[in-house]
């Protein structure tokens, strides 16, 4: 009978062990970046922005970490970083409905319909990752389109492609 008990005991003790053991296997995410398309053709009606899935395999829940890998450009054929090669961030933050962020001056080298798209791809990235409405973008210690911020509140923007003639 302590023959049966203590077996028993043991198999208990040994499931008790491999259903406490801890997994240390980093969480894994897929997160939509949007980038410029490349080569952009304007005036050919075709899109400006691309879809690039990306896997996040580290620090899936930092979001810090999650622009900075944006930033760092586009991996999929198709798509390029619409932000001045050297941008970095600089600050992020979120409340209830928004999120905000705060990029090296960089941003202050893109001429006004550069900046736009570059913005509208950095939104639509966030919103995808946040869940947030609105996302107010600014750059470290400079204005943007005489601004302190631009703000793209989620299907609330348009990209026209036309030329003039």
């Amino acid at each position: 009978m302590k023959k049966i008990f203590s077996l028993l005991l043991s198999v208990i003790l040994i499931f008790c062990l491999c259903a406490c053991k801890s997994d240390n296997t980093p969480a894994r995410a897929s997160v939509n970046f949007y980038y410029k398309t490349d080569p952009l053709e304007l005036g050919t009606g075709t899109d400006v922005i691309t879809l690039e899935v990306r896997n996040i395999t580290r620090d899936a829940d930092d979001h810090s970490y999650i622009i900075e890998q944006y930033l760092n450009g586009a991996r999929k054929k198709g798509c390029i970083c619409p932000f001045p090669p050297g941008t970095t961030l600089e600050g992020f933050s979120l409340d209830e409905t928004s999120a905000t962020v705060i990029l090296s001056p960089h941003l202050v080298l893109l001429e006004t319909h550069e900046l736009m798209l570059a913005c509208v791809c950095l939104a639509k990235t966030i919103f995808d990752m946040t869940g947030m409405k609105s996302v107010q973008i600014g750059a470290e210690d400079n204005l943007l389109d005489n601004k302190p911020y631009i703000t793209i509140t989620e299907g609330n923007y348009e990209l026209w492609d036309t030329v003039s003639q």
